[in-house]
């Protein structure tokens, strides 16, 4: 997996850099460079490429910063399901893979757009994400999740006219 090192920066900094690592580039980043490349946003921050990894006074300083880089953020793209980084998004026509949907009431709604069921719940980094980033898409096994400070919706939602918020809106937790 391609990650910032002393001895690679150099080559990263140049335009067009990740042309030639492509491959080492896991296929959730290449999906999400894709995904927000379609929702016209220019910036993306991942810390394997942004924080240099073997430079612990560098990467203590930027862990210090993460609440504030998530706080500052357009949005929070968030892999939720998968068993690594190679795993990708799913589901995004035309970016990503596709999905096995299978249909699901309302009342399974609230079981499956909760965070703690999936992977990403149990990475150590997430309660930051989870608590400050202001916008986050959850790309979850069934269903793709939006949440903002002011209200979070999913797929179905946008066809029902239902809103989590009215039902169990993903509240910041930690999972006992």
């Amino acid at each position: 997996m391609l990650m910032t090192r002393r001895d690679n920066i150099g080559g990263l900094l140049h335009d067009r850099a990740f042309d030639c690592y492509r491959e080492k580039i896991p296929r959730t980043i290449r999906d999400t460079i894709s995904f927000i490349d379609q929702l016209g946003i220019r910036c993306l921050w991942v810390d394997a490429l942004c924080i240099i990894q073997d430079d612990a006074e560098s990467k203590h300083d930027q862990i210090r910063a993460m609440a504030g880089i998530y706080a500052n953020s357009y949005v929070t793209v968030i892999a939720g399901n998968g068993w690594d980084a190679d795993h990708g998004l799913r589901g995004f026509q035309g970016v990503t893979k596709e999905r096995n949907l299978s249909s699901f009431s309302k009342s399974d709604i609230n079981e499956i757009s909760q965070p703690f069921s999936s992977i990403w719940y149990t990475r150590g980094w997430t309660f930051q994400e989870m608590v400050f980033s202001p916008r986050k898409i959850v790309f979850q096994y069934q269903l793709a999740l939006w949440e903002c400070s002011e209200n979070a919706w999913h797929e179905s939602s946008l066809s029902t006219n239902y809103s989590m918020l009215n039902a169990s809106r993903l509240q910041p937790s930690i999972n006992p």
